[in-house]
């Protein structure tokens, strides 16, 4: 979405703006988003909300007609804003970082990645032998390229992660600690900008893509927006296998997102049995290679101005023109990647205008 338009409003309880999206301020979690019912909006409905459970052994297997293709490019630098419900995490000059496309969706359309957001612990839960929660989702939000103020509709990446088998001693995840390394904002209703490292660039889809196929698989069902007002206009993308993380980076994210009197920052699954009839039909959708490999495979830029042509190549191609022009429109992305870093300052600040 575009920059925040307005933030002033945080502390006084009233409607304010994320980007493009209204998100009202006179809600919390101290019911995990049962008492949401009552606020004659959608979080009141009984079809395609969201998040669910998700039975595993129940989805059928996947097929290979159904698929999806993203590529994420982190920009120079990024805004991290903590407003006391969640860390949302945008491109601090409105650069494009990343898109999507699927053939489970329009063909005529790609989606923008705008922000991503963290919930801890998951809002989606998992039941194989048991249900379970898992330690932390990263919900990477992404609005349809030409949509008007009054037709919008979203596709939402999901990825989980647990702690490492190893504990304490287990590795985190690298796009994690380019969050952490600096800090997140020090106060609730502050945000923080930082600036990343050209070797960084790529760690966010070495996030969402892994190495092997069987890794690669996600859960695909119609939803909603998790928060009020709930609208249901969101396709869901969700990672089946967790990614690992420390335990000093759940710690982190833990502290920021847990609310006095709240369980974490999680709305309660909406398809459980006695609450809401909301079934939802999930399938399993494959992330093919063919547009993340062919930006993996170019190395990931090797100068800021190779950065910049890739940022302006995601905010005017689609994936299919991307893909058909890449030997002609960036063709210096078949370079070695550079392994130094750029410099850059970090600054503070609160979203009432007083900084730490």
């Amino acid at each position: 979405m575009a920059p925040f338009r307005t933030l002033c409003c945080l502390s006084l309880g009233l409607p304010f703006v994320f980007g493009d999206e209204v998100a009202y301020g006179d809600w919390d979690y101290s019911m995990q988003g049962l008492n949401w019912i009552e606020r004659g909006d959608s979080c009141g409905t009984h079809e395609r909300q969201s998040p669910i459970n998700i039975k595993i052994n129940e989805v059928p297997d996947l097929t290979r007609v159904q698929d999806f293709s993203v590529v994420y490019q982190l920009p120079e630098k990024l805004k991290i804003l903590d407003d006391a419900k969640t860390i949302r995490v945008t491109s601090a000059d409105d650069a494009p970082f990343g898109q999507l496309k699927s053939n489970q969706l329009s063909s005529n359309h790609t989606f923008t990645l705008k922000y991503i957001e963290f919930h801890a612990p998951t809002e989606h839960t998992f039941t194989e032998d048991k249900l379970r929660r898992r330690a932390l989702e990263m919900q990477l939000v992404h609005l349809r390229d030409g949509d008007s103020e009054d037709d919008r509709f979203y596709a939402i990446v999901s990825i989980t992660f647990d702690l490492s088998d190893m504990g304490v001693a287990g590795a985190g995840d690298p796009f994690l600690d380019v969050l952490l390394e600096k800090g997140l904002p020090s106060q609730n209703n502050a945000f923080k900008t930082v600036s990343v490292a050209l070797r960084d660039a790529p760690l966010l889809q070495k996030s969402v893509k892994q190495m092997r196929e069987e890794d690669n698989v996600f859960f695909f069902y119609r939803g909603s927006f998790t928060t009020p007002p709930c609208t249901g206009n969101a396709i869901w993308f969700v990672k089946e296998k967790a990614l690992t993380l420390s335990k000093p980076q759940l710690d982190r994210f833990t502290s920021s997102l847990t609310q006095s009197g709240t369980e974490g920052n999680y709305r309660v699954v909406q398809n459980a049995l006695g609450r809401m009839a909301n079934h939802q039909q999930i399938a399993r959708i494959l992330l093919t290679p063919e547009l993340s490999d062919m930006a993996e495979e170019a190395g990931w830029l090797d100068s800021e101005s190779g950065r910049a042509a890739m940022q302006s190549a995601l905010a005017a191609l689609t994936f299919s023109s991307l893909a058909a022009e890449a030997e002609v429109e960036v063709p210096f992305l078949y370079r070695r990647r550079a392994l130094h870093s750029s410099g850059g300052e970090e600054a503070e600040e609160s979203l009432h205008g007083n900084g730490d």
